[in-house]
C-alpha cells in the first residue's frame, strides 16, 4: 500500500494512453475508487497536464448509468491524478479473449448499451476518440458483477443444505439457474441449456463437499469458473479453439451453433 495524498493506492490495475491505473481507496471516506496517474515521463511535454486535466473535467461533467463517474481531479507532490469509480468486473477485450463469441442476442444488448451512451456523449458536443473493446465495458462490467452476485448467492445456497435436505432443494435451485441462463445469457437452445446445467450440477457439487476454509479460499477460482463454464472437457482428438488449451470449453462454446 502506498500513501497518496487523500488516497491510499492498493494495487497496480491498468495502464492507458497517458499514465497507469491503481485501485485506490479514500482515506476519510474509506471508498474504494481507481486512480489515475499521469505518466511523469508525459507530464514533461508541453501542455501535456494540462490535457490530462481537461480530460478529468470533461468526464466529471457527464453522467450516466453506462460511464465510469470521475469524481476528482489535482496533483500531489507533483505527481498529477485523477479518481473516478472503481466497477469490478471484466473488460470486454478480456470476456472476447477468455470466452470468443458470445451469443448474437448477449452481444447486441451490448453494443445497445455503447451507442446509447456514445449518443448521450455527442448531445453534449464531445467526442470519444477511443471507443475500442477495452473501453466499451462499462454494461458488461455491471451485467459480471450481478452474474458473479448470483452465481456467489446460488453457492451459499447450495452449502446451506444438509444431504438430505439436498435432495429436495435442488430441483428448485436448479430451476432458478435454469432461468437466469434464459433471461440474462439469452441461451434457449435445449442441448445447449442441458450441457450448461450438466456443468453446473458437477461444480455445486464440487462446491458442496469442500470444507469451509478451502472453500473460501477457492472462492474466487470457483466463482470464475462458473461465469466462463470450464467444466465440459472437449470430446477425444478434438483440436481446441482460439488458442485456448485442449479441454477447455466456455458457456460461449457451448451457446453458439455447431459449425
Amino acid at each position: 500500500m502506498i500513501g497518496f495524498g487523500r488516497y491510499n493506492l492498493l494495487v497496480r490495475i491498468g495502464r492507458g494512453g497517458m499514465g497507469v491505473v491503481w485501485l485506490g481507496r479514500q482515506k476519510v471516506l474509506g471508498r474504494f475508487c481507481a486512480v489515475k496517474l499521469l505518466d511523469p515521463s508525459l507530464a514533461q511535454k508541453p501542455g501535456t497536464d494540462e490535457r490530462f486535466l481537461r480530460e478529468a473535467r470533461t468526464a466529471a461533467s457527464l453522467s450516466h448509468p453506462n460511464l465510469v463517474g470521475v469524481f476528482d481531479g489535482d496533483q500531489f507532490d507533483g505527481q498529477h491524478f485523477i479518481a473516478m469509480e472503481y466497477v469490478e468486473g471484466f473488460g470486454l477485450a478480456d470476456v472476447i479473449e477468455k470466452c470468443g463469441p458470445v451469443p448474437v442476442t448477449v452481444a447486441l444488448h451490448w453494443l445497445r448499451q455503447a451507442t446509447v451512451v456514445l449518443d448521450y456523449i455527442h448531445n453534449r458536443g464531445l467526442i470519444h476518440r477511443d471507443v475500442k473493446p477495452a473501453t466499451s465495458a462499462g454494461e458488461l462490467m455491471a451485467w459480471m458483477q450481478q452474474q458473479r452476485a448470483f452465481a456467489d448467492e446460488t453457492f451459499a445456497e447450495a452449502r446451506r443444505y444438509s444431504d438430505a435436505e439436498w435432495r429436495d432443494q435442488k430441483k428448485e435451485l436448479f430451476n432458478k439457474i435454469r432461468n437466469n441462463l434464459e433471461r440474462q445469457w439469452s441461451i434457449q437452445d435445449p442441448v445447449a441449456l442441458t450441457r450448461i446445467m450438466t456443468n453446473n450440477a458437477a461444480l455445486l457439487d464440487e462446491v458442496r463437499a469442500m470444507p469451509p476454509a478451502d472453500y473460501q479460499q477457492a472462492k474466487p477460482k470457483l466463482l470464475t469458473r462458473w461465469l466462463y463454464q470450464g467444466r465440459n472437457p472437449r470430446p477425444p482428438g478434438e483440436q481446441p479453439s482460439n488458442g485456448r488449451p485442449t479441454g477447455y470449453r466456455t458457456l460461449a462454446d457451448s451457446a453458439s451453433p455447431a459449425p
